[in-house]
Order: C-alpha cells, then sequence, then structure tokens
C-alpha cells in the first residue's frame, strides 16, 4: 500500500540474510546473542525512561508553545499538556505483552515496527541455537512491549490534540478522541510509528545509515566492520537523540527550519527536547555546585 515503506523494506533487506548461514554466520550469531544476554535489565530501564521522557518532552513543548503562541492570542495552539498525559498511560501495555511473548516463541516481529523490519534467519540450529532464549529473543520482546506503547501513547496525543483543535472539551473530547482512535488518519499512522522507532532507539538516523552500509562491505564473503559495529542503527538514535537533548538542538532546529527540513512536529516540539535537557543539566550543575550532588563515593554510609 505505501510504496516508501515498500521501498524502505527492499533497501534494507540483507542478501547475505538470504543464504543459508555459513560457519562465520553461526559463529556471529553466538557472538551476538553473547554480548546482549546481559543487557537485559539495562535495556528494559532506558526504554522505561525512554517512555516517561516522551511525556516530559510534550509538557515542556506545552508550555513553550504557550509563549511562543502568546496563549492563543497570536495563533491558535498547537500542543497541550493533555497529550503529554496520554503519552504516559501505558495504554497498548496488553497488546505490546502480547507481541513480545509472540517474538520470544517465535522470532517473528507483530508490532507496530514490524512492517519496516525484514526477518532475521537464524543461523545457530539443535542444541546451540538455545543462546537465543537468553539473548536475542528476551531483548526483542522487550522491544516489541516498548514500541507498542510508544505507537499507542502517540497515536493517543495526536487524536487528542486533533480533538482538542475542533473546539472539543469534556465527554464530547473523550468520545471523539476513541473515535479517531477506530479509524486513525495516515497523518496520525506516520507519527505513531515514528515514536514507536523512536521508543526503542531503532528510528532511521543518517549516522546510522553510514554504520550501516560500513558494517555490509565485503571482503571476499566475510563482512569484517560487522564484528565491530553491529549495532549502528540503535548506536546511532541514542547518541542523536542525546544531542537533541543538549544546546545542539537547539542550533539543528534553526538549520532544519532555516533549509526548510520538515520533521513532522510543530516548533514547539523540535525545541522541547534541548529545552528540557538543558534544564536538567543546569539544575544537576546548581546541585552539585551547592554540594547536594557530589557523584563520588562515601565511606560514611549515612552521608
Amino acid at each position: 500500500q505505501d510504496g516508501g515503506v515498500i521501498a524502505r523494506f527492499i533497501k534494507d533487506m540483507d542478501p547475505d540474510a538470504l543464504k543459508k548461514p555459513g560457519a562465520f554466520d553461526k559463529l556471529y550469531e553466538w557472538w551476538i546473542n553473547s554480548l546482549v544476554s546481559g543487557a537485559h535489565g539495562v535495556n528494559f530501564m532506558s526504554n522505561l525512561g525512554q517512555y516517561v521522557l516522551q511525556g516530559g518532552k510534550r509538557a515542556t513543548a506545552a508550555g513553550l508553545d504557550v509563549a511562543l503562541s502568546g496563549g492563543g492570542l497570536i495563533r491558535p495552539r498547537e500542543v497541550r499538556m493533555g497529550e503529554a498525559v496520554e503519552l504516559i498511560k501505558f495504554k497498548g501495555l496488553g497488546e505490546g505483552l502480547q507481541n513480545g511473548w509472540n517474538y520470544l516463541k517465535t522470532g517473528q516481529y507483530s508490532g507496530p515496527t514490524s512492517v519496516s523490519k525484514f526477518p532475521h534467519q537464524e543461523a545457530l540450529t539443535g542444541p546451540l541455537s538455545a543462546i537465543k532464549y537468553v539473548g536475542a529473543r528476551p531483548l526483542g520482546a522487550t522491544d516489541e512491549v516498548f514500541s507498542m506503547l510508544g505507537y499507542t501513547g502517540e497515536a493517543r496525543a495526536q487524536a487528542f490534540r486533533m480533538a482538542v483543535g475542533e473546539g472539543l472539551s469534556g465527554d464530547a473530547l473523550a468520545k471523539r478522541v476513541d473515535q479517531i482512535l477506530k479509524k486513525l488518519p495516515e497523518s496520525i499512522k506516520n507519527r505513531a510509528l515514528q515514536a514507536a522507532k523512536r521508543a526503542t532507539f531503532t528510528d532511521d538516523t543518517w549516522l546510522g545509515e553510514f554504520g550501516r552500509r560500513a558494517a555490509n562491505i565485503h571482503v571476499g564473503r566475510f563482512r569484517p566492520l560487522r564484528w565491530v559495529l553491529p549495532f549502528t542503527r540503535v548506536g546511532s538514535s541514542i547518541l542523536t537523540q542525546a544531542a537533541e537533548l543538549t544546546p545542539v538542538g537547539f542550533a539543528t532546529t534553526g538549520i532544519q527550519r532555516a533549509a526548510g527540513v520538515q520533521t513532522g512536529r510543530t516548533l514547539a516540539e523540535d525545541l522541547s527536547a534541548p529545552t528540557l535537557g538543558t534544564m536538567l543539566g543546569l539544575t544537576a550543575m546548581w546541585l552539585r555546585k551547592s554540594g547536594y550532588l557530589t557523584g563520588d563515593s562515601r565511606e560514611d554510609s549515612n552521608e
């Protein structure tokens, strides 16, 4: 239905994944599963932190929008505080858990981001393949849960925005939100899909694309850089989103706006990440200067 999605799907296909796995593929899969087997706690907490952070950024965007719109006197409001609430209601958790359980059992993605993921042909068979149940499978299952939470939260936030924009409130607003959610417009689906990807640090970035191409460079039938750069998409997304939370985010927003780049977000939303990140950074600096935050370990447990 969507030619762009199909084109990206074909582009991201790994031709080597269509071939019968060789010895190097089996060794690589064992290595990857070994790497991620101890990262489940970190992955869960980072995904949870990312989920909560989205609510904080949207609340910041709502505050910025009040200033940018002059409280609605200069132009109509674009972002509302209610969106932040919708983002962190944990709606979609049940479906996310079902998707996660399905991935744990089958290795097949069924969540909102499945349209952009090419099924991975597992190389290991027999008793050795059991390592996937302590490695990639639970990691992917966790991502399935949080991608569904991200998708549902953003869909609800956008539906709320649309209903408020129609001048509704109270029970009429709630009914309209439910009505929109039953038949989501394509614009809301696209926003929700991007939110689902960002929720698990699997969104497309130029740095991630560069890393993917580098990891797929062949030396004969061997791809040496994939052993050095095994998680290019996730790492690139983390770096990109971390930069957005610094004053660099103000600069990139200005450059994008000047160049006419469409981010799909309002100006208040684009400014929310660097604003919130800078505020948190300044608060930490003040706490450090005041002696409330030291960062060192104390020998006396009572300190």
